[in-house]
């Protein structure tokens, strides 16, 4: 397959004419398509040739993000075209893979690797189901959960973007990422407040679909959004702050050593997953700018980032919980 291709308006791809002015070149790139039977996904493997080499090692890396968007139909976006968006947006230098520098600053920044930025986008299908949808956009509402600064502030980290149009587009996502629960997220606490003996296949994060305002304690919470979704034989493992309902309360110093030190375990697994949801500023803020219903989103958003990252490479320590009391 051979075929021109006009090369992204970027400093990285401009040059410069004998006459002095700036121009992009365009390349013509033949592109031999290797497909391997025994390996379905991905499909096919790329082999660029590039027939003008006014770039060199820079065609080859533009020839490949070319095909990365050809693709995208296909198999979904690849984590160059995240990174790409994020660098032409912001103006930042970022390359996969990342060194430990540019890891940590992505993660400041954006919470999830850009792997996880795929999954997301083929969760959504935003180029199917949002319109005008861009990659730049999921990454202002990745930016906007992880970060949430001050509307100015996100204006010129995204390359002095108006403020409404940040906000329309981080707020669509936002909603769009949070309308995944039905999915993504289980509602059935069997999944995570298990009796059987043998341990769960994966964690899954539970949570109420409302907000509640501060002020009820944990005890009085439970009692009206908890306990009655258990039934008479299960229990769910709490902390000091759920004494009051031994029956479906486990608490600790409640029971013999051996269960209470699983029973610590547990607790200690719980405690790793709320570290891995207030990691998101937004809900970490002391001060939430925004109405009551738009926190809703933004906590269903986040629970739906933190389990894809539990089912895609990053889950929290596995704990075998066995009840004795069958």
């Amino acid at each position: 397959m051979s075929f021109l291709a006009k090369l992204p308006d970027n400093p990285l791809y401009t040059k410069r004419s004998p006459d002095n002015s700036l121009y992009t070149p365009t390349l013509h790139i033949n592109i031999i398509i290797v497909v391997d039977a025994k390996k379905p996904s991905p499909p096919c493997t790329p082999v660029f040739n590039i027939l003008t080499p006014t770039l060199n090692c820079s065609a080859a890396a533009a020839a490949h993000r070319l095909w990365c968007h050809m693709t995208d139909e296909m198999t979904g976006p690849a984590p160059e075209v995240f990174v790409d968006a994020v660098n032409l947006d912001s103006r930042r230098t970022f390359v996969l893979p990342f060194n430990s520098v540019h890891q940590r600053r992505w993660l400041h920044w954006y919470g999830v690797m850009p792997d996880l930025c795929c999954v997301i986008w083929r969760k959504l299908d935003a180029h199917n189901s949002i319109e005008r949808a861009e990659y730049k956009h999921l990454m202002w509402a990745l930016y906007f959960l992880k970060v949430y600064g001050k509307e100015e502030d996100n204006s010129d980290y995204s390359g002095g973007v108006d403020e409404k149009t940040f906000r329309k587009w981080s707020h669509i996502f936002v909603e769009a990422i949070s309308f995944l629960e039905s999915s993504v997220v289980s509602f059935f606490l069997s999944w995570l407040f298990h009796l059987p003996s043998t341990p769960s296949p994966h964690l899954r994060v539970i949570y109420n679909r409302y907000p509640i305002r501060c002020g009820q304690n944990d005890l009085t919470i439970s009692r009206t959004a908890l306990l009655g979704a258990l039934d008479h034989e299960e229990s769910a493992v709490a902390d000091s702050g759920y004494v009051g309902e031994p029956h479906h309360l486990r608490t600790p110093k409640v029971g013999t050593d051996a269960e209470k030190a699983m029973q610590d375990l547990e607790r200690a697994r719980h405690e790793t997953v709320n570290s891995r949801l207030k990691i998101f500023e937004v809900l970490g803020a002391q001060y939430f700018r925004h109405d009551l219903s738009f926190h809703s989103s933004c906590f269903r958003a986040v629970a739906v980032i933190t389990q894809l990252s539990f089912e895609n490479g990053a889950p929290p320590f596995q704990v075998d919980f066995h009840d004795d009391e069958e």
